[in-house]
């Protein structure tokens, strides 16, 4: 998943988006907007534990989870076989349609 800078502000850009990380095949962070270093480790598991989820769970490849917490914020993961891209946003905001906008985004890059 290669994004430069402009392609990563204009996810930041988009509505409802409260924080962004970009981290590689191996979870080191290549960007963040996130200030919390728990929520940063959280999202790294989640992104590493992908592969095995996958084998485990006999559905194919996954390449999006969504994670809807209990607070005003939804989890979204976006991955591909050498990066992953999380994206915090408000929960008011339907993860379906921001899955959308940032796929947009990611093929404009692309």
């Amino acid at each position: 998943m290669s994004i430069d800078a402009n392609g990563l502000q204009s996810l930041c850009n988009l509505p409802t988006v409260t924080g962004l990380l970009h981290i590689d095949e191996y979870g080191e962070a290549l960007y963040s907007s996130i200030d919390d270093d728990q929520l940063t480790e959280y999202i790294s598991f989640v992104a590493g534990m992908n592969e095995t989820i996958t084998e485990q769970s006999e559905l194919g490849v996954i390449n999006r989870i969504v994670i809807k917490g209990p607070g005003e914020e939804n989890l979204i993961l976006l991955k591909d076989s050498d990066a992953t891209i999380a994206i915090c946003s408000e929960k008011r905001s339907a993860p379906s349609e921001l899955c959308k906008k940032v796929e947009a985004i990611l093929k404009d890059q692309a």
